[in-house]
């Protein structure tokens, strides 16, 4: 059977397939009101692969651009930089020699955040924390990957983690984290601020599309 969604600690949840088509918003279907905003209308386009049947729409990235917004989410609520964290990313990946710092997902700024970042053929789950500045790389193929991200900062030395296809890739530990995103915009498909993992300014959209990109608060 397929996998299901994990839903707990699930915060934001961008689902193309979930999403309104036809307008600008790319509405948090979590439930939190939390949209963020590409900068013309777009809708998504189908999807039909073997390799993942559930994955049914996603946004192509050359076509309408990434999405970004809520300015200053990660550090409200406590805030949600200091506790742990997973993101998750399902992406396709049309072209693997298509050149560095292709943003796939990112939140943060230069000094504290958190991204995807491919280049070329290889990935790049960034963690840039108060005292570490975390690059974790693995390869990618051509096609629908998923990934998974994780962010241990509670209770001992903390660490980083990388997933891929279902797939443990590995951990990084004894890391100095602390506090993992700065204020700035987050951005999908592209980056909306200067960015984490990256070689400078706001790197470039990714070339192929995204379908789905989920936060889980405070969970491993």
């Amino acid at each position: 059977d397929p996998l299901q969604i994990v839903t707990s600690g699930l915060d934001l949840n961008y689902d193309a397939a979930a999403d309104v088509t036809g307008d600008n918003a790319w509405d948090d279907s979590a439930g939190f009101a939390s949209d963020i905003n590409f900068a013309s209308a777009v809708a998504p386009v189908p999807v039909d692969t073997p390799t993942n049947p559930n994955l049914i729409a996603a946004y192509d990235i050359a076509v309408s651009g990434g999405a970004s917004g809520l300015s200053g989410y990660f550090e409200s609520n406590g805030p949600r930089s200091t506790d742990d964290a997973t993101f998750e990313v399902v992406f396709n990946v049309t072209d693997t020699d298509a050149g560095n710092d292709q943003v796939i997902f990112e939140t943060g700024g230069a000094a504290r955040g958190v991204a995807f970042v491919l280049n070329d053929d290889v990935l790049t789950f960034n963690v840039d924390g108060n005292g570490s500045d975390i690059n974790f790389t693995t390869a990618i193929s051509a096609g629908w990957n998923h990934v998974v991200g994780v962010i241990e900062v509670d209770g001992g030395p903390d660490s980083v983690s990388l997933y891929l296809n279902n797939q443990f890739v590995g951990t990084l530990t004894n890391q100095n984290i602390t506090d993992w995103a700065g204020g700035n915009n987050l951005g999908v498909g592209a980056g909306s601020s200067s960015v984490t993992g990256e070689s400078s300014g706001v790197g470039n959209p990714i070339h192929g599309e995204i379908a789905v990109a989920r936060y889980y608060a405070d969970t491993a």
